[in-house]
């Protein structure tokens, strides 16, 4: 691997360090679940209703957080794996880390008002905002490039659309996954 990644140790460093990264990022919905006894119950900000009582009501601002940070640490985690593939050397990599920290300062610091009008049961199920959603996205598209590029070694036999479909089938399982906890 040190070879591919141009015998660069800190990329290889980046690249093993981001199932890492995006496994603590999933702790805090676990921890939210934890703490309302994993129950299926509406939504209510405790901070703006005196009575909130947790056998009743799931914790809607405990909920925005942890969403926050499940969102912001997966998009860290998805951007050190692309910095580990692509480097900083490459066409792409050479403003890569400059953007990835602006995307992350963005995300983790924008306004977290403006939120997509998304609504099950008359209840909105992502409390995220669009400065969160789009950098996480942008990583998104970025990580899938990135094992295509990845693909492009580790299955050098194949090609078209077998090498595609090989490429990207990590990246769409472990975002179906997601989907369907989320």
């Amino acid at each position: 691997w040190i070879g591919y990644l141009g015998d660069n140790t800190s990329r290889a460093l980046l690249m093993l360090l981001s199932p890492i990264i995006a496994f603590f990022g999933g702790l805090p919905g676990i921890m939210m679940h934890t703490y309302e006894g994993w129950q299926v119950a509406p939504f209510v900000n405790p901070l703006s209703n005196s009575n909130f009582k947790v056998h009743d009501y799931n914790n809607e601002w405990l909920r925005i957080v942890a969403y926050q940070f499940i969102f912001v640490m997966q998009y860290v985690g998805l951007q050190t794996f692309s910095l580990g593939i692509f480097g900083d050397t490459s066409a792409l990599g050479s403003f890569l880390p400059a953007v990835s920290v602006l995307g992350f300062l963005i995300g983790y610091l924008g306004n977290q008002n403006p939120k997509p009008k998304l609504e099950l049961f008359g209840h909105s199920t992502l409390p995220l905002s669009w400065y969160t959603i789009v950098p996480f996205g942008m990583s998104t598209i970025l990580n899938v490039i990135a094992f295509i590029h990845l693909g492009e070694h580790v299955f050098p036999n194949d090609s078209g659309v077998l090498l595609l479909i090989k490429s990207i089938a990590a990246p769409i399982l472990i975002g179906a996954g997601g989907a369907i906890e989320g």
